[in-house]
């Protein structure tokens, strides 16, 4: 059953070790095994240090199928901000498959390269090492046809994960935008709409 979650992490550690390492991991959350594999796992420090991302992301693709919802994005032209406080004006919702993951391992990258092999994938030219400076910051976006994920910049992350947690657009705009031109927060909306991620959007005309 623990297969079923994580099948790109079975299919880079191998069945063997998998299956060794599952036959100690009694949780039924299965949300804690990425923090048992961080402690379980040998060669962590070496060969396997990203396998408790990856298997971090799997959880949270597999989550997001689990919890998915029909949704048509709109497409409603967005206007430019000619302020930073026109964004009062505006009511935003998104797309309730939208999962939020940061990382300090390109693991959306290694996801993918296992989900198109069909044996062990050969990850020789992909970067394994964790980043110094700053993490990945993605957007995972589940849809009809199966999870997309897309690599953001951290202010549009902060601002949809604002947005997430009910706050009202306008501030997390103030919080992440006020001492910058209006037209990067248009480009941030912009970029938002181009992933299909709105799900609503109003301006008040007044």
């Amino acid at each position: 059953m623990i297969s079923k979650h994580f099948p790109q992490t079975e299919k880079i550690l191998g069945t063997k070790l998998f299956s060794e390492l599952t036959s100690h991991f009694h949780s039924k959350d299965y949300g804690a095994f990425p923090q048992y594999l961080k402690e379980n796992l040998p060669d962590i420090g070496t060969r396997y240090s990203f396998i408790p991302e990856l298997s971090r992301l799997e959880y949270t693709i597999y989550t997001g199928q689990t919890h998915y919802e029909k949704f048509i994005p709109t497409l409603d032209t967005l206007r430019p901000l000619q302020i930073i406080e026109d964004s009062s004006k505006i009511s935003l919702s998104l797309s309730p498959n939208i999962r939020l993951f940061k990382s300090w391992f390109p693991v959306w990258e290694i996801w993918q390269e296992s989900t198109n092999a069909d044996e062990t994938p050969d990850l020789i030219n992909l970067d394994l090492q964790p980043k110094v400076k700053k993490p990945y910051f993605y957007i995972i976006n589940q849809s009809d046809k199966g999870p997309n994920a897309y690599p953001v910049k951290k202010s549009i992350y902060h601002l949809i994960e604002g947005i997430l947690r009910g706050n009202s657009f306008s501030s997390v705009a103030a919080k992440l935008y006020a001492h910058k031109e209006p037209i990067v927060l248009t480009k941030a909306l912009n970029k938002i709409q181009s992933l299909r991620l709105i799900d609503n959007y109003q301006i008040d005309q007044r």
